[in-house]
């Protein structure tokens, strides 16, 4: 653009130069007519004025018509600038768009961030409190300290098998385990105002009509029966559990009613928990007596988890 424009100028000049030149020419050439005393110099002069003038405008025409192809390229020019402008400031728009949009997800990424770390303290602070309320109930609990869920074994006294009903010491242990476990969930306002949800999670020992159900051995229709009638059971061994602690008007412990807008009931079939110490799927096969060989109270259990809001 700027060549363009030197170009037009050096023109300009050139143009205006020439313009003088026949200016003088027409001046010589009428100052020569006035002279009629020297007539034959005159002629000669008058040819030779004549032939300048000619070759200056016909070099003035040429300046003229480059003059005209110059500004046609420079409205050219001006025009595809302008175009260019406009994208460009299209393309800022966007930019400055994109630019406010990365603001904002990194101010939401910080906002996120915050409240996970916020979340964490918190979560850790519950599950301080239910590792000191269950400190002392020896190998009956088992805390997951990374989520805070807490497993209570029946010991010697558990669910019949394929039973969901209570029996009179699970009820007892149950009541024991509860009122410690709403105290340390429910003590402190300011922890348990930041609670969703409480599930009480039932589970199943991982045997079908007294056999053992090999997830790897086992045909797919068996494991596919024993998980459907597993998961049932649970449920109701969970959903047992709730109706006695918190749907029995004799049972009361502190912050019953607090809890039970919280809860949540859910089986998880078959406990997941690993297989016997040194034993694999090929090891046991579908064996009938897993129970007597390995301890199935492990697996009939009864698992409480918390979710922050």
């Amino acid at each position: 653009m700027n060549h363009v424009y030197d170009e037009k100028h050096r023109i300009e000049i050139l143009n205006a130069s020439l313009s003088k030149t026949i200016k003088s020419i027409k001046r010589k050439m009428a100052q020569t007519q006035q002279q009629s005393d020297m007539k034959g110099d005159q002629e000669k002069v008058a040819q030779i004025l004549n032939s300048q003038l000619t070759v200056a405008l016909d070099q003035r025409g040429k300046t003229e018509d480059q003059l005209l192809s110059l500004e046609n390229k420079i409205s050219g020019l001006e025009n595809q600038l302008s175009y260019a402008n406009k994208k460009i400031q299209g393309k800022n728009q966007v930019l400055s768009s994109l630019l406010a949009n990365q603001l904002n997800i990194e101010r939401n990424l910080a906002s996120y961030q915050e409240e996970l770390t916020r979340k964490a303290k918190v979560k850790e602070k519950i599950i301080d409190r239910i590792k000191s309320a269950f400190g002392g109930n020896g190998s009956r609990t088992s805390l997951d300290r990374k989520n805070g869920d807490i497993t209570f074994n029946f010991d010697r006294v558990y669910f019949d098998f394929g039973s969901y009903n209570l029996k009179t010491e699970m009820k007892d242990d149950l009541e024991e385990f509860i009122s410690r476990y709403a105290k340390a969930v429910m003590g402190d306002k300011n922890l348990s105002n930041t609670i969703k949800e409480i599930e009480i999670i039932g589970s199943a020992s991982p045997t079908y009509k007294g056999r053992f159900v090999n997830m790897i051995l086992s045909d797919e229709k068996t494991i596919k029966k024993a998980m459907s009638l597993n998961l049932d059971l649970s449920y109701k061994r969970a959903k047992n559990i709730f109706d006695h602690l918190f749907n029995n008007p004799e049972v009361n412990f502190e912050h019953k009613d607090e809890m039970y807008p919280l809860l949540k009931v859910s089986g998880e079939g078959f406990h997941r928990g690993s297989l016997p110490k040194g034993e694999t799927y090929e090891s046991l096969g579908e064996t009938s007596d897993f129970c007597f060989k390995f301890d199935c109270t492990k697996y009939q259990v009864v698992k409480i988890s918390f979710k922050l809001k």
